[in-house]
């Protein structure tokens, strides 16, 4: 789940700008918010990336469905809701690699729009 290009460096000076972690008691004022960021786990990761996205009109969401005839397995797919309109990604049997893809499919939108 990692940004590239102008994208990332944006995501970088978005960080800086932002306080997102100021209530947490565990960190001392000696980190930066992406030092921060990198010691987070990938789901906690996720989530900050997605309020970043949000910040950026592109919207993240991870769509569930029960799948097959016994109704016990569960797909993902990643959707993306832009000024351009809502795409979809492919299933996953997990969230994780669904929040992958959600991500890195983000990341390109995001480099398209800043690399015009």
């Amino acid at each position: 789940m990692e940004l590239t290009g102008k994208c990332k460096e944006e995501f970088e000076k978005w960080q800086n700008d932002c306080n997102w972690f100021e209530d947490l008691n565990i960190y001392n004022e000696n980190y930066t918010n992406i030092e921060i960021f990198y010691t987070l786990t990938p789901s906690m990761q996720y989530g900050v990336l997605v309020d970043y996205f949000n910040s950026v009109k592109i919207h993240l969401e991870i769509q569930n469905r029960v799948i097959g005839w016994n109704n016990k397995d569960i797909e993902y797919r990643p959707c993306y809701t832009t000024q351009e309109g809502v795409d979809f990604g492919i299933h996953f049997k997990a969230i994780p690699e669904a929040r992958t893809q959600a991500i890195e499919k983000a990341d390109e939108l995001r480099n398209e729009v800043l690399n015009k």
